[in-house]
């Protein structure tokens, strides 16, 4: 979605895996913002410490699209919910 004054965006994702069994851990990652485009390609992987094979079977990984805003809050763009097992 064009969320600019230009009709584009400068999207980047947030990355979070839950539940956490660890309240110090931060199961979260960002991507690198793509700058002035609505098709982004967000070709980078993330390793979650800590976490066994059989642990993902109870957890959820979320994505949450944002637009970069420079000078004010980012805009929110979407979410998305998947089980990965």
């Amino acid at each position: 979605l064009p969320m600019d004054f230009g009709q584009t965006s400068d999207p980047y994702c947030k990355l979070l895996l839950y539940p956490s069994t660890d309240t110090n851990s931060k199961w979260s990652f960002k991507t690198t913002v793509r700058k002035h485009t609505l098709q982004p390609d967000f070709n980078e992987e993330f390793v979650f410490p800590h976490i066994q094979l059989q642990e993902l079977i109870s957890r959820t990984l979320q994505i949450t699209v944002y637009d970069k805003d420079m000078g004010k809050k980012d805009d929110y763009i979407g979410k998305y919910f998947n089980g990965l097992f």
